[in-house]
This record gives C-alpha cells, structure tokens and sequence, in this order.
C-alpha cells in the first residue's frame, strides 16, 4: 500500500479533524478541489486495511475515520519513504536527491520532469532548493 502524498494529507486532515468534516473543508486544508478530494478518498478506500482503518462517507453528514488501529494509521500517514508522484515540493525534493543517490549513470532534467509530471523550470528550482 503506497499512498500519494496528497492522499497522506487529506489522511492527516481527517485524522486530526476527528468528526466528519466536508469534502469542501478538506479541500481548504489540502490545498485542492472537492472533486480531487472524493478522487483521492477513493482510492485510500481501496488501499487501506478497513480492518485497521476505515473511511466513512455519508451525504448530509460528510467524511470521517472510524479507527482500530491508531499505530497503523500514524505510521500510514507519517511514513515518507515510498511517496510515488510527489506532489508538494519538499517530496520532490526528497524524491530527487533519493533519485540522484541511487543512479550509476547521468540523468536530464528533461527525464527527471517526465518522472515527476512536472515542467523542467519546477525540477530547476527543486534542484536549487537541493
């Protein structure tokens, strides 16, 4: 199970909401639209371990946890090392020096944007901030 790292966020924003909260309140926290919230709450749908953690949508009364295991949800949402398609640029930066520690050859800028699904000019300013 790999979640992305907006995934991990609206995670964590749901963990510390603690009551059911709106797609639209999510939305503010994570810094994204309701529609890519419900996205992204799919898919954790899918890939959590509902006998650990499971997430509970009702219309009328919005989206909340319901939580077994709180270990298992901590370590879900603070675990960093397998971010796949980093999206906030501290993640980028972590995935690209990740990256150029684990290459044997040269790389581009060119291939390391197609990686990340980002403009060159992104990766340049993540590489100055490296």
């Amino acid at each position: 199970m790999i979640f992305t790292s907006r995934e991990k966020e609206v995670l964590k924003s749901l963990y510390q909401a603690g009551e059911p909260v709106t797609m639209s309140y999510i939305a503010k926290t994570v810094g994204v639209s309701a529609r890519t919230v419900k996205k992204d709450i799919k898919n954790i749908k899918e890939q959590i371990d509902e006998s650990k953690v499971e997430v509970k949508t009702k219309r009328g009364m919005g989206v909340w946890l319901e939580i077994n295991d709180n270990q298992y949800l901590k370590s879900t949402i603070l675990d960093t090392r397998d971010v796949i398609n980093p999206v906030s640029p501290s993640d980028r930066q972590y995935w690209i020096i990740k990256q150029l520690l684990n290459l044997e050859e040269m790389t581009s800028i060119e291939e390391l944007a197609s990686e990340l699904f980002v403009s060159k000019s992104t990766v340049v300013k993540d590489l100055i901030e490296v």
